[in-house]
């Protein structure tokens, strides 16, 4: 039994009893305890340093016996002894560190040793020892691997109320973790919860801003890992806040429904328009806004058609609406914003129809969507009214404003108009020209209203793009130039700088051509954007030959630009093997002539030696070889035999000249046979055939081979015509090698001469003879025109266009058009066209005339299609159409610019030779369009009276003289009242500093004393005034009073030197800064108190109000503490959320960091210590020998183990009773 035992507080445990029994005499326990485990294990490595050192024995030991002098912990290689405290519970030993804030340190070997430790029978223990490595110092620090949010249902970004999960790299130690370690850029702060080792939520104190980017910031020296290593730096992670708001229709938005609730009078025709508070989704049912009207005592529902513009609704009705009807409007809930938030409540209203239409539009030039809209085009809207307005002004001239119809290109800018009326059309005349391949957008708002009021039921806009005049060029093409091909030529491409149009892209416009000229056949695609041009020869192009590629210059963009002619060559190199294109005698071939040669037909240059030494024939016979090319003839030099089969054979073995071999043997056999007469089969070109080309072959087909020098001898072409004739198997082929006439009768013969190879003669009867007739073959050009550019041309030019041959009148004359249009006569007379015209051309206007491709020479060859410009000259006088200032004006400023407004563009520099300004004063000419504006250099003298001259010699940009001098004078007066145009300090400024200046800057020079004592400051203090230019500086003579509002008056009575009043009283006002470090004036507990409650809150008491966040930053309880913080003005209490440890010290400190509210830091650091009382009453851990234990050894020590050390003066035969 024991009882009363007391701890050194004074704590008295619980009584306790237990029983055991004791076993025979024999039963004496001599086993010694061992070690059965331990952490960390031998040679363990990268143990954290903050791991416990421990063993478990295998009996209960006698707690006595351990102690650090028997279980010992050193660091090697050097032994250095470490200090700690062992603790035991539950056969289990732990070493307490009390070095190093409780840590093993990094990148070390220990050695652990436990000797002379007893059990409870005094067997003493076997020496054991082990040892371990902690982590090294380059340890990865920890990473945070993910941060994630809670997202809308609509994910349109982080819900407003969000949890902010972090996911770290390692376990990190929860005692560094505060609610300052996760902080918002808003400034608000928030609580965390650790989820696991790993895992720490973070949840904001309010509801976040929606539609609103925030960063959260995790602060680095917080997140420790086990070795206490901390984020690399801080971690910082970007995030925007969702769309959690419904829209909702805004009145605040001008015209936010149309038409207005319980309006009258609504246009028949009208749109009805709503609008909400933002952008709605697109609509996908017409069932999102509904309208009916009562009739017969039913609601009718209006059909329409729904268009969403932004934040804008447009219900068009698809017929006019009944006169004099109520109409209801209603808005459903099925109507969302881009983040699918829907209308919370359908929105109603209604209004009440009158009897006539709104003005609509019903036409607009350019069109909608047009292209090539030349840039001085004006744009004509066209609307239609109700037809009650019957006076000659159908629009309301007010309502007609540059911010009710207006012109924007594609960044938005206005275009400068001339906007004009003209019955039911309103005209758009641009003042300068529009911007060349410039989208551009007309808007008409719903403000335009017809003279009876009725405006347009909604707005209206449409797109048109103007005219390009650019040419395109060449971006790239392939294969590269003068180079030899690295693989077989699939495609030919070239890749343009725009679309190009697709009709001038023809096997005339783009084609290829071998050395010899011979166009190859293939097939011409453009890409999908219209900018890449491939060709496809429809054969494989031949290896080792060069080929040429041809742009002909016939090529246009969309706009009808003509791109440059263009040529490139490459060289096919021989990648393929080579094969046998055709054989003779050919294959199973009967008939053969005794003196028949054989040939094969290579299909590329080939090694003749290794094609005779690969040729074979069976039965054999001598021969010999002749080579013609490609062609192999083997010509037996005795007859065949006849009717017998011969087989020849080329063996694989044979190769071209790139060394590339046969795929295969080519093995065929013929039959020599007995002799047929040959006959004619085909001829081409066909008797009678037209539009023969320059170099077209003439083949006669026979009916069998035939003899070569006979059936040469026989052939003939009246006219003359030089060419090479070749006879092979049964075909005779004429290749022109000069061109044939054009339009010219040819006529072929075939004489009777003409044997087969066994020399039969044909037949029948002989000589053959047809005839065919060649095309035209040129197309006529355009040699020259004129005019042809330039900018000066004659009011009365006659155009005339000189062509390269006799043109077809009627196609030619038809073909030709002027733009502008203007009427005249078109002549055509032989190879020259000429245009006159018939009025007058118009002064400074570009003309661009053009033959289409439907003119024709008189054989029907078409022109290519023809364009030039010229532009009429400038032959009038410039007139000045207004000046600036006006004359006599007598109230000029200082500043006055002198502007000259001219009728048109001027040569500037006869211009400005031509001015003079009296008296002289220097000055800058700048140019704005046809006005020229001189700017003086200096301010102009007040009261002055100023001549301005233009003499004659003023010129426009044609050279033409102003017909009539030009002189006006002004005067300059001084009538502005000066005003303040800065302060230092600034209105509202704190934190100033005891000696600042003030300065005030006035916009001209001031009459000193007057302004001096038109100054004020309150409270008073005394002072100087100082001047600099227009800035006004008083110094006071002493130091301002610190945290103090100065309020600083200039009145209205201060003046400038010309006795001009101040515009108006100014007034500002500053505050000066606290300058005075804060102290900590009283703090609970003391240094040094011992004996504190667990719960113990601390206080400290400051000098001034603080910078909370930075004092609680700046706050350190050692060891670690999870501790809350409340202000109560300028008292800081700190509250232990889970109480301290008992019996534990703990060192507080509260760094320089801690600022008052100006930022001034604490005058020195606080550090301060105290001890936890013991108010635990001790307990029993274990007994030995255990409870009911039965079999003791009779010389068995009996103990018991405590929680907490015990007060040894209460441990006696009363309290340990056996």
């Amino acid at each position: 039994k024991v009882s009363g035992i007391r701890d050194a507080a004074e704590n008295e445990m619980l009584a306790d009893s237990w029983r055991f029994t004791t076993g025979s005499a024999e039963t004496i326990d001599t086993e010694k305890p061992v070690v059965l485990q331990h952490l960390p294990l031998n040679d363990a490595i990268n143990i954290p340093v903050t791991r416990v050192v421990s063993a478990a024995f295998s009996k209960d030991m006698d707690v006595s016996t351990l102690s650090s002098a028997q279980f010992t912990l050193r660091r090697m290689p050097e032994g250095e002894l470490v200090t700690g405290l062992v603790s035991y519970e539950n056969r289990t030993a732990t070493f307490n560190i009390l070095e190093n804030e409780g840590l093993l340190k990094s990148g070390s070997q220990y050695e652990v040793k436990i000797e002379n430790a007893k059990d409870l029978a005094g067997n003493n223990i076997e020496p054991y020892q082990w040892t371990f490595t902690t982590n090294s110092l380059n340890q990865a620090a920890p990473e945070v691997l993910s941060v994630t949010f809670d997202l809308l249902a609509n994910q349109s970004g982080v819900k407003p109320e969000t949890r902010i999960t972090i996911q770290f790299s390692e376990t990190i130690l929860a005692s560094p973790l505060s609610a300052e370690t996760f902080k918002l850029s808003n400034g608000e702060s928030g609580s965390f919860k650790i989820i696991d080792d790993r895992t720490v939520e973070f949840v904001p104190s309010v509801s976040l801003e929606e539609q609103t980017d925030y960063s959260l910031t995790i602060v680095a020296e917080d997140i420790l890992d086990e070795d206490r290593k901390a984020l690399a730096s801080n971690f910082v992670e970007n995030f925007h806040t969702g769309d959690a708001t419904a829209p909702y229709v805004d009145s605040a938005l001008e015209g936010y429904i149309f038409p207005a609730n319980n309006s009258e009078n609504a246009a028949i025709n009208a749109d009805v328009v709503i609008k909400f508070s933002e952008a709605i989704a697109e609509l996908e049912t017409e069932s999102y806004l509904s309208m009916s009207y009562r009739s017969s005592d039913s609601d009718v529902a209006v059909d329409g058609t729904l268009k969403v513009v932004g934040n804008t609704i447009q219900f068009k009705p698809t017929r006019f609406l009944p006169r004099n009807a109520l109409i209801n409007v209603v808005a459903n809930t099925n109507i969302t914003d881009l983040a699918g938030n829907a209308l919370e409540t359908p929105y109603t209203w209604s209004f009440r129809t009158g009897d006539t239409l709104a003005p609509e539009v019903v036409s607009t030039e350019p069109v909608e969507n047009a292209q090539r809209v030349a840039v001085g085009s004006n744009m004509i809207v066209t609307f239609r009214v109700d037809d009650v307005i019957q006076s000659n002004e159908v629009f309301d001239a007010a309502s007609i404003t540059d911010d009710s119809v207006y012109v924007t290109d594609a960044d938005g800018k206005k275009v400068a108009l001339d906007i004009r009326v003209s019955g039911n059309k309103i005209i758009l005349d641009p003042i300068n020209d529009l911007a060349q391949k410039t989208l551009y957008k007309v808007q008409i708002e719903q403000s335009l209203a017809d003279v009876s009021g009725q405006k347009i039921s909604s707005p209206y806009s449409w797109l048109f793009t103007t005219e390009d005049t650019t040419a395109p060029t060449i971006l790239s093409f392939s294969p590269e130039a003068d180079l030899m091909t690295a693989q077989v030529t699939q495609e030919v491409t070239v890749t343009f700088s725009e679309e190009i149009d697709s009709s001038t892209l023809t096997p005339s416009s783009f084609y290829l051509e071998d050395a010899s000229g011979t166009k190859i056949n293939a097939t011409l695609a453009l890409d999908g954007k219209g900018m890449t041009a491939r060709l496809t020869p429809e054969s494989p192009l031949k290896e080792e030959a060069e080929y040429t590629a041809y742009l002909d210059g016939s090529i246009k963009d969309l706009a009808g630009n003509l791109l440059l002619p263009f040529s490139w060559s490459f060289v096919e190199n021989d990648f393929t093997n080579p094969d046998a294109v055709s054989i003779s005698p050919s294959r199973e071939e009967t008939n053969v002539a005794v003196d028949r040669a054989i040939s094969i037909q290579f299909s590329e240059a080939m090694d003749e030696t290794t094609v005779e030494d690969a040729f074979s024939i069976t039965p054999a016979i001598d021969g010999e070889f002749l080579w013609v090319g490609n062609l192999l003839i083997f010509t037996p030099t005795s007859d065949l035999l006849e009717k017998e089969t011969y087989s020849v054979r080329v063996a694989a073995s044979a190769s071209d000249d790139s060394g590339n071999s046969l795929p295969n043997d080519v093995v065929w056999r013929f039959t020599v046979g007995d002799f047929t007469p040959p006959s004619i089969e085909n001829v081409s070109p066909g008797a009678g055939s037209f539009n023969v080309s320059q170099r077209e072959p003439i083949i006669v087909t026979f009916s069998e081979t035939m003899d070569v020098d006979s059936t040469l001898s026989a052939f003939s072409i009246r006219p003359e015509v030089q060419g090479e004739i070749s006879v092979l198997d049964n075909k005779l082929i004429f290749a022109p090698s000069e061109d044939f006439l054009e339009l010219q009768d040819y006529s072929v013969t075939i004489s009777g001469g003409a044997l087969d190879v066994s020399e039969n003669q044909n037949p029948l009867d002989l000589p053959a003879n047809w005839t065919f007739t060649t095309a035209d073959f040129t197309a006529p050009a355009v040699l020259g025109a004129n005019p042809n550019g330039g900018n000066n041309a004659a009011l009365n030019t006659v155009v005339s266009v000189q062509f390269s041959e006799d043109m077809h009148s009627v196609n030619t004359k038809t073909a030709f058009s002027i733009t502008p249009n203007i009427a005249g006569d078109v002549v055509v007379d032989g190879a020259i066209l000429t245009f006159t015209p018939l009025v007058a051309l118009t002064e400074k206007t570009l003309y661009t005339f053009v033959i289409e491709n439907s003119a024709t020479d008189v054989n029907g060859v078409a022109l290519p299609r023809y364009s030039a410009s010229f532009e009429t000259g400038d032959f009038s006088a410039p007139q000045i159409s207004g000046t600036t200032p006006s004359a006599s004006t007598n109230n000029a400023t200082v500043d006055q610019v002198v502007g000259i407004v001219f009728n048109e563009a001027m040569d500037q520099a006869a211009t400005q030779g031509a001015f003079s300004i009296t008296p002289p004063i220097p000055g800058d000419f700048s140019w704005q369009g046809n006005t020229l504006s001189f700017t003086p250099v200096a301010n102009l003298v007040e009261q002055q009276t100023y001549t301005v001259t233009l003499q004659t010699t003023a010129a426009d940009v044609a050279g033409n003289n102003l017909s009539n001098p030009l002189s006006f004078d002004f005067t300059v007066g001084d009538f502005t009242r000066p005003d303040i145009i800065g302060m230092t300090p600034q209105t509202g400024a704190s934190e100033i500093t005891l000696i600042q200046p003030i300065s005030i800057a006035f916009d001209e020079a001031m009459n000193q004393s007057v302004t001096e004592n038109a100054f004020n400051i309150s409270p008073g203090i005394d002072g100087q005034f100082e001047w600099s230019g227009n800035t006004l500086t008083f110094r006071a003579a002493d130091d301002f009073i610190e945290q103090q509002k100065y309020t600083v008056t200039v009145s209205a009575s201060a003046t400038d030197l010309a006795g001009n009043l101040l515009q108006t009283p100014y007034v500002f006002d500053f505050t000066t800064g606290d300058f005075t470090r804060p102290i900590i004036v009283n703090a609970s507990p003391v240094d040094g108190t011992d004996n504190i409650a667990v719960s113990q809150p601390l206080t400290f008491t400051f000098s001034e109000t603080m910078n909370k966040p930075s004092v609680q930053a700046a706050f350190k309880l050692l060891p670690a503490v999870d501790v809350s913080y409340s202000w109560d003005g300028n008292v800081l209490t700190i509250t232990p959320v889970t109480g301290y440890v008992e019996k534990e010290t703990y060192l507080v400190t509260i760094d320089a960091s801690a600022v008052d509210e100006a930022n001034n830091a604490l005058i020195s650091p606080y550090n301060a210590g105290f001890t936890v009382g013991d108010f635990t009453a001790p307990t029993i851990t274990s007994v030995s020998p255990e409870v009911d234990a039965t079999g003791v050894a009779i010389n068995a020590n009996i103990s018991v183990s405590f929680d907490e050390p015990i007060d040894p003066g209460t441990v006696n035969s009363t309290s340990f009773i056996v």
